[in-house]
């Protein structure tokens, strides 16, 4: 294409399938942040690559989380041979318990994102039926027709990797999350010269995070980070509360460091913190001496300028520790006049008004508050755009499919490659449930496959969809009103006068005037219908249903869910 766009499915002719090709299909991931799930199938083999879930927007009300539909994985259990895992964040691994249940393959990760996985599994009680396979960065995994290599990159979490798929159609490189940081921590250094060496070596297809494709130049260091953290920690002269994700190994580390420079006791608040806390010492990952770790009876009691606090809640949810310390809720932590708070984390889109509500209770009770919104104490694990140009100069892929982030990303992550010397026809620009496979060195769009989403509501998995979903919507803007009615067998009248229960409709002390009206409408409503009708019960129920949806309707210019529930005696 001579504008240099890449091509979207809708432009390109889908081929048949063929048995034979390696095929690839984003079950989850693409066009959303979250929920990443990609299929690599050969045959009669068939690997999943990450098993990530996705946290629902506001509008999806009591949904926990998004997973993707298993269909096409039950279309094709025989051949379902394991779950590659390239770390432990949750739209990575956080589909794992609604999986294994059904499926239950081996699944491979590095040391710690697997020691994640089994403190996530023990909450299901499924750790012990998993086989755990250690991947090994540098050691291959080999299968019939695949052969898997692993490629350690830096991100937010440690023990991070990239998966080169090679196959005899060539060598596909995903690279999941990544940026490109010369990390002191060996389990969290980008390994350039290893990517480097498969783009010699030639490279089929490049699948590349487009996350953070809108931020020009390259993301930050940790080494920066802990400069600008130090400052802050440095001018303190009382307590020093930090909030950030509990995933953050290397800032939990970092943290962990000043707060030992400048003489402070460190207590670890929240429980995914603490299992994280405890996972990455028991690896090496962190070095926290144990002299230093006080608990929470002990931190209002410690002279102030000795504490630091480590918590959970950095996107304000609303029964993590922050928020709780924030509205003064928390029974043993308190923030008082002169502390300062650091949120180091990035705000997730969808949670500014939460925090934003968390920073203002912490400036009423006197403290100092620094976000990343005004000061540079944090960095993204997604690399920026001359990270993905670098990426893409080492590959030098043939064919490019840019993954992991909205629509809007991808074009633009696209748009780079074909700048950096793809041919546009070779960057396909995919969306859940697109297939495309490989014949003869080319990249084919070719059928779809079965996709879709999974509701988890509490214990349950796929009992609420969009019709669900959309009554929950509607009860939360217009209330819901239930009219009980008793009525004779015999004679189809009112036996006694109807009774209306409301919820979400208006206030109470308004209410009396209008249900004595409601009740007067449904007893006219029965004086006019003839003996046979009311006799039928569920004519009488929707005559009642759209009879007082109207009467609410031409009062208050509303139309509540109404639950008539009548019973014949």
């Amino acid at each position: 294409m001579a504008n240099g766009n890449p091509t979207l499915p809708s432009k390109l002719p889908r081929h048949p399938l063929d048995p034979d090709a390696l095929q690839i299909a984003p079950l989850g991931g693409l066009g959303e942040i979250g929920m990443n799930n990609m299929v690599y199938m050969k045959r009669d083999e068939l690997f999943l690559v990450d098993c990530g879930a996705l946290f629902p927007p506001q509008q999806y009300l009591g949904i926990d989380l998004i997973v993707p539909d298993m269909s096409f994985l039950e279309e094709h259990r025989d051949k379902f041979k394991g779950v590659i895992l390239t770390h432990g964040h949750e739209d990575h691994i956080g589909g794992l318990p609604f999986l294994l249940p059904k499926f239950p393959v081996p699944v491979y990760g590095t040391r710690f994102t697997l020691g994640l996985v089994r403190s996530k599994l023990m909450e299901f009680d499924l750790h012990n039926d998993v086989d755990f396979i250690e991947i090994v960065p540098g050691k291959a995994l080999k299968f019939k027709h695949f052969r898997f290599d692993f490629i350690r990159v830096s991100h937010s979490i440690a023990d991070s990797i990239s998966v080169a798929v090679r196959t005899k159609e060539g060598t596909v490189l995903h690279t999941s999350d990544f940026k490109i940081d010369h990390a002191d921590n060996p389990r969290n250094r980008f390994d350039r010269d290893s990517f480097k060496r498969l783009g010699d070596k030639g490279v089929l297809c490049l699948l590349s995070d487009s996350t953070n494709i809108e931020e020009p130049g390259f993301t930050k260091g940790e080494r920066e980070v802990a400069d600008k953290l130090e400052r802050v920690i440095a001018s303190a002269e009382k307590r020093v509360f930090v909030a950030t994700f509990a995933s953050s190994v290397p800032r939990i580390q970092t943290l962990a460091d000043l707060a030992k420079d400048y003489g402070r006791f460190l207590h670890i608040a929240g429980r995914s913190m603490i299992n994280v806390v405890e996972i990455a010492r028991e690896q090496g990952l962190i070095n926290i001496p144990q002299s230093m770790l006080i608990p929470e009876r002990d931190v209002m009691t410690l002279p102030p300028d000795k504490v630091m606090v480590l918590m959970t809640g950095s996107q304000g949810e609303p029964r993590s520790v922050l928020s709780r310390v924030a509205l003064g809720e928390h029974k043993y932590i308190r923030v008082e006049e002169g502390d300062q708070v650091i949120i180091s984390a990035r705000i997730i889109p969808g949670y500014e008004r939460n925090i934003g509500a968390v920073v203002d209770n912490l400036y009423l009770q006197g403290a100092e508050v620094f976000t990343s919104k005004n000061d540079p104490i944090h960095t993204s694990g997604h690399a920026y755009r001359g990270e993905l140009a670098e990426m893409l100069e080492l590959v030098r892929p043939r064919y490019f499919i840019p993954i992991h982030g909205e629509a809007r990303y991808m074009i633009k992550h696209g748009r780079l490659a074909t700048k950096l010397g793809v041919k546009s026809e070779n960057v396909f620009v995919l969306s859940d449930g697109d297939r495309v496979q490989f014949c003869g060195g080319h990249m084919q769009l070719t059928e779809p496959v079965s996709q879709g989403r999974l509701f988890v509501d509490g214990g349950l998995l796929g009992g609420v969809d969009e019709p669900v979903l959309r009554e929950r919507r509607k009860l939360g803007i217009t209330g819901m009103l239930v009219a009980v009615l008793i009525v004779s067998q015999e004679t189809g009248e009112l036996l006694t006068r109807p009774r209306i229960f409301a919820a979400g409709i208006m206030a109470d002390e308004m209410a009396e005037e209008m249900y004595d009206r409601a009740i007067g409408l449904i007893d006219h409503l029965f004086s006019d219908m003839k003996k046979e009708t009311r006799q039928r019960i569920p004519e009488l129920r929707e005559a009642v249903r759209l009879e007082l949806r109207r009467f609410f309707h031409r009062h208050l210019e509303r139309k509540p869910v109404v639950v008539p529930i009548i019973a014949q005696m």
